[in-house]
């Protein structure tokens, strides 16, 4: 019985993926003005009609721990600029993810770890910036993007509070969201019998190459083991977060190293946890 509702979950969740992203490609052409400023995720957003539904298959893996911003998709000839000051000005650590549209394939990536460099050098084509702040100040900013050599998209003030919405949706559940995400738990109590580059992409956010992934499922009562961690701690900030069967955060938390487990969560199916690079804890106590 549970392999016949993933396989319905699985099919559920990709014919209502390839419905909405055929809307939010309509949404485009028919808003162009909208691919130019800055979308933040917030409550207010996911107000918007079929705006839950959206994140829910294109980004269903929550991430509670950073104030996240989209723009585009814009029309890149040569080059793509952050104005990297008002990032550096804004969060202990950011991440710019720019990805292929409508494919959404990681093509290039800007960050607090990567060294200095404001420029992404593409193809030409059309592509979306995806942009995280984690461990954000008290007035965050979301810095200008430059589309080979004009600027295409304005900076724009980001309410520190705006992740104040994961209260409301903490938890939640109901039969739509269900379908959609049912096939994720039995795909992560299952991995061993599969191919885990397949598991990977069903589960896995949008690439980001300054972030690395570890996840599984949880059994009733659990209390996961956090000792394989120990050797990031010096170079990330780490952050887990635990999701329900509808793929809903239950629980999150930055980790340090002194918790020695996850204990366990009522509701919890299944686990995130996110080691974000960014400057070594000795640099950072110094700065």
């Amino acid at each position: 019985m549970k392999v016949f509702l993933a396989v319905f979950s699985f099919g559920f969740y990709h014919v209502n993926k390839a419905l909405l992203r055929g809307v939010q490609r309509l949404f485009f052409r028919l808003a162009p003005k909208r691919s130019a400023e800055w979308r933040m995720l917030s409550g207010e957003a996911l107000k918007r009609p079929l705006a839950l539904p959206m994140v829910m298959t294109t980004g269903p893996r929550w991430n509670p721990h950073a104030l996240v911003a989209a723009a585009g998709p814009l029309t890149v000839k040569h080059t793509l600029r952050i104005d990297v000051p008002t990032a550096e000005a804004s969060a202990a650590a950011w991440t710019a993810v720019v990805n292929s549209f409508p494919r959404f394939a990681t093509v290039g990536s800007l960050g607090s770890a990567s060294g200095g460099g404001d420029r992404i050098e593409l193809p030409p084509g059309r592509y979306t910036v995806m942009f995280r702040y984690y461990e954000w100040n008290d007035r965050p900013r979301l810095p200008a993007i430059e589309v080979d050599g004009a600027e295409m998209v304005a900076a724009a003030d980001m309410p520190p509070g705006l992740n104040d919405f994961y209260r409301e949706i903490k938890g939640r559940t109901g039969l739509y969201y269900l379908g959609l995400h049912y096939y994720i738990s039995v795909l992560l109590r299952n991995e061993k019998r599969l191919s885990s580059g397949f598991v990977r992409a069903e589960y896995l956010p949008v690439g980001n190459p300054e972030t690395e992934f570890f996840y599984g499922a949880l059994q009733p009562g659990e209390r996961l083991s956090l000792e394989s961690l120990r050797p990031l701690f010096q170079e990330h900030r780490i952050y887990a977060t635990v999701y329900n069967r509808a793929s809903f955060p239950v629980w999150w938390s930055k980790i340090d190293e002194s918790m020695q487990q996850l204990d366990a969560v009522d509701g919890g199916a299944y686990y995130l946890i996110r080691a974000h690079r960014g400057a070594p804890v000795a640099e950072r106590a110094g700065a």
